[in-house]
């Protein structure tokens, strides 16, 4: 009976050094960050033989380190991109935390704060607002050593703070829209000599001399409440809507869109006819050169970056559009878009079919022909960071529409 215990023995030895022998392991090139309060990127080396995933504590602010990626399949490098810091009083701090199966390591990250302002300095943290149709709340930081006051010209764009000493926010509010027009006011921050100035854009942005509507068609005359609306499907030159199944949730793919009018089609018009133009008043489907523009066809990179994954945490995946694809994916957030726009993942419904054979993709129609009227023109921008200028779409395909001002 001894010797089988020991041979038992043995082998529960065994078995134990072959556990620890499979278990992860994990390791960076550093173990604290230090950045100034400029930001920018930095690269952490990771070492490990299993699977991780990487998350970010914040102990001060929020959304201020973006990582990419988050999932590790083994060894690879975490790029991080640490945002530029307008705070005076003190630094800010947070915790990268790596976690595999069975390890862990953390990588504490400190952001100096910036040299208070001398007398003759007044700072904002952010300079543009770019609000949906829904409106919204913005708080706003100031740096500045003198007394600051806060004023807005405009009745739907309300500001609260201000008569401040020293550093201090403001917020402003923006009320929601009831007629999609495009409008803007200057917020106007002054301190003595000084003056600074916010820009607020609502229900569109500036891109380049075009001004893109923030959000889809939804229904006709209308444009979804903010930017993650999917917004309703059309076929060209009509002004009838169709629901989108992008998110694969709502009906299956093998099915026709209920109502969905298929075959081909002779729109006998080179472009979309006002009256059956889906844009509300003041606004109009775009040329196929303005979206050709706005995604930057033909450059090196394009001015477009899909955000498949939900990165940037939004309900929807879809491309962020207008900027340098570094900038879009490093320094553009949610509550900040530094004059882009988010494009939601439209899909597109088959002519011929009527069914939703493409629901992953950004599909967007432009008011621009071939030559001929029953073929037109269209974007589309996928995942995989690809794009197409296509030529021969049939004029009955079912596509998003994303509107510019007349």
């Amino acid at each position: 009976m001894k010797a089988k215990h020991l041979i038992y023995g043995i082998a529960a030895c065994l078995i134990a050094l072959s556990c620890n022998k499979s278990q992860g392991t994990l390791s960076t090139d550093m173990d604290e960050i230090v950045m100034d309060y400029e930001g920018g990127n930095i690269n952490v080396k990771v070492t490990c033989n299993v699977e991780t995933l990487t998350t970010v504590t914040y102990e001060e602010g929020e959304d201020w380190i973006f990582v990419l990626p988050r999932h590790l399949w083994g060894n690879g490098t975490l790029s991080m991109t640490i945002n530029r810091y307008s705070g005076t009083a003190a630094d800010r701090h947070a915790v990268a935390t790596i976690v595999g199966n069975g390890v862990q390591k953390e990588i504490r990250i400190t952001q100096t704060h910036k040299p208070r302002p001398g007398a003759t300095d007044l700072d904002l943290d952010r300079m543009n607002i770019y609000a949906d149709v829904e409106g919204g709340t913005w708080t706003i930081g100031v740096a500045t050593a003198k007394t600051w006051t806060v004023t807005s010209p405009a009745s739907w764009c309300k500001v609260t703070g201000g008569n401040v000493t020293g550093d201090g926010q403001f917020t402003v509010t923006v009320e929601p829209s009831t007629d999609y027009q495009y409008r803007t006011a200057e917020v106007k921050v002054s301190a003595d000599e000084l003056e600074r100035i916010l820009l607020v854009q609502h229900v569109g942005t500036k891109i380049g001399n075009v001004v893109w509507a923030n959000a889809n068609v939804d229904d006709p005359d209308t444009f979804g409440a903010n930017c993650e609306v999917r917004g309703k499907l059309y076929q060209y030159n009509s002004k009838v809507a169709y629901p989108s199944y992008a998110a694969n949730d709502h009906a299956s793919s093998t099915d026709p869109v209920p109502g969905f009018v298929t075959g081909e089609y002779d729109v006998m018009s080179e472009t979309w006819k006002e009256e059956n133009d889906p844009c509300p008043d003041g606004w109009r489907v775009p040329t196929i050169d303005e979206l050709a523009s706005l995604i930057g066809a033909g450059e090196s990179t394009p001015r477009f970056w899909f955000d498949y994954w939900m990165i940037k945490e939004r309900a929807v995946a879809g491309a962020y559009v207008g900027l340098d694809r570094v900038i879009l994916q490093d320094e553009v957030t949610k509550d900040d878009m530094k004059g882009a726009i988010f494009i939601p993942q439209t899909g597109r419904i088959d002519r011929f079919s009527g069914k939703m054979d493409d629901w992953w993709d950004v599909a967007l129609w432009s008011c621009t022909n071939v030559g001929q009227t029953w073929d037109m023109r269209y974007v589309w921008m996928n995942g995989n960071q690809d794009y197409s200028i296509t030529d021969w779409a049939g004029s009955r395909y079912g596509q998003g529409v994303r509107c510019v001002k007349k």
